[in-house]
């Protein structure tokens, strides 16, 4: 979110200043790298994305090097969908150097890009979005955020699913180097589900 909101300043600085050009690409490219992190292709057990659940999730790193999801649905798994900004077509028109760039980017890392909504790609009225999220998964998080069974609530989004009132949470893991008050968690039943 930090690239996004600096590249939110630099479109503003861009009107009085145009060589704000090489920051903006600088902080395209970086919001790209952070992206492409969080939401690698294929199916690993060592990323936040869950596939079959279409949720992202913590994840647990032990002392050997292994993750582990941890299948909670909560805020966490929201988070991925802030960031997103919307780039008017007369930013595209304005810094062709930093739409070159991200093109660039897709064409060296396609495995990193993968996952990332294509920047390139124009929406209604011809502008570009920057997501971690494609167009499937953004669609698949918010299914589950904006589902009363879920997340949406009278008062807001809850912060835990309410999934989680009839399955609670269960992480149980005897490997040595879990700590131990890791190895058993459930989540109380006085939790307060609005």
């Amino acid at each position: 979110m930090f690239c996004q909101n600096m590249l939110s300043i630099i479109l503003e600085l861009s009107l009085h200043d145009p060589g704000m050009e090489s920051i903006a690409t600088k902080f395209v490219e970086h919001f790209l790298w952070i992206a492409g992190g969080m939401n690698r292709a294929g199916v690993l057990e060592d990323e936040m994305w869950d596939e079959e659940d279409g949720f992202f999730y913590d994840l647990l790193c032990v002392p050997d090097g292994s993750a582990h999801r941890l299948k909670v649905r909560s805020l966490v798994g929201l988070l991925p969908f802030v960031p997103w900004q919307f780039w008017p077509s007369e930013f595209v028109e304005r810094f062709p150097k930093a739409m070159a760039r991200a093109t660039e980017f897709f064409k060296r890392r396609p495995s990193l890009a993968a996952n990332l909504h294509d920047p390139r790609l124009t929406g209604a009225g011809g502008d570009h979005m920057l997501s971690i999220l494609d167009e499937p998964c953004l669609r698949r998080v918010l299914a589950r955020m904006l589902t009363e069974d879920r997340f949406l609530s009278p008062y807001g989004i809850r912060s835990l699913s309410k999934w989680h009132e009839k399955k609670p949470i269960r992480l149980q893991d005897s490997r040595a180097g879990v700590p131990r008050r890791l190895r058993a968690h459930r989540v109380p039943k006085r939790h307060v589900w609005r």
